[in-house]
């Protein structure tokens, strides 16, 4: 295996345990995949994931897990010389990406760098790789008259062409965006199998874990009736952590839902994990852990 292949560099990057399963699953052959969305604190590792997402598209002789590493496409990336790949990033005195970013035709602003706008880079087929790429860093500063024009691009996508966006303020970025995505969160906690509920006795420890896993086989078993009492299930669970590690409630139930996204990625469940992943999300910014465990469960 080429220490520049898809999988090497994805083991070279340390923790980010199951964002780095989500982005091999987006990588197999039988994944139809065209738009993901990076988020995490800066310095997460995001914009690397979404580089090493778009070798793995772009490569002409592609494994089982993503790029070679040793073709041409991939080595044209790796070199950043890569004519079927586009990095759209915020610019001018503004820092947003305007619409003259994403659409041909408008004229630049004043201050702004000239660019190659989204809709002509994915007007003509690939040159050196399987497909195109766009990479949009921080898709939260896209300019609000510019997104219905970046929505209609994700809608309405040309077969080759493919999105990776990033974010470190993924509560900026408009949902239209986000629902036409796969949200992959570059921050999860990795280990958790280990380090979850410390306080609690080895025992209850390894039935709390045990609970979780078996909760995680039936619901993706078909077992569709009993989906409000895994939810149930699983709020009794966070109220137990809580008490035992003495931590805030919203806290506790934002590790389980860790622990049930990482179990989905281990099973290679890429879009449950990700419908997951956008569970914990709303919960860490306030949403109702029940009702949105409810609504997870219902569209497994």
């Amino acid at each position: 295996m080429s220490s520049n292949s898809s999988t090497a560099r994805l083991n070279s990057l340390q923790g980010l345990q199951t964002a780095k399963r989500i982005v091999l699953s987006l990588l197999e052959p039988s994944s139809d995949t065209h738009a993901v969305l990076f988020y995490g604190a800066s310095g997460s590792g995001k914009t690397t994931l979404a580089e090493i997402l778009a070798q793995g598209w772009l490569c002409t002789q592609p494994t089982q897990s993503g790029g070679c590493g040793e073709c041409q496409s991939c080595q044209a990336t790796l070199d950043g010389q890569n004519s079927d790949l586009l990095w759209v990033r915020p610019g001018g005195a503004s820092n947003t990406i305007s619409m003259y970013m994403i659409v041909d035709g408008k004229p630049v602003e004043p201050g702004k760098p000239e660019v190659i706008p989204i809709e002509r880079f994915l007007r003509t087929m690939p040159i050196l790789s399987r497909n195109k790429v766009v990479i949009v860093e921080d898709a939260d500063r896209i300019y609000h008259d510019s997104v219905g024009s970046l929505l209609k691009t994700l809608e309405e996508p040309q077969p080759y062409a493919r999105f990776a966006l990033t974010s470190s303020f993924i509560g900026n970025v408009r949902p239209t965006v986000i629902s036409r995505c796969i949200s992959i969160k570059c921050s999860l906690p990795d280990g958790l199998i280990c380090s979850i509920g410390d306080g609690l006795t080895n025992d209850r420890r390894s039935e709390l874990l045990n609970e979780i896993e078996s909760i995680v086989d039936k619901s993706i078993s078909g077992q569709i009736g009993p989906a409000l009492r895994y939810s149930d299930q699983l709020k009794a669970l966070a109220d137990l952590l809580a008490e035992a590690e003495t931590m805030p409630k919203r806290n506790a139930q934002a590790q389980i839902i860790e622990y049930l996204a990482d179990s989905l990625a281990r099973r290679g469940e890429e879009k449950r994990c990700a419908k997951a992943i956008e569970t914990h999300r709303r919960v860490v910014m306030n949403g109702s852990f029940g009702l949105n465990l409810d609504a997870l469960f219902a569209g497994f």
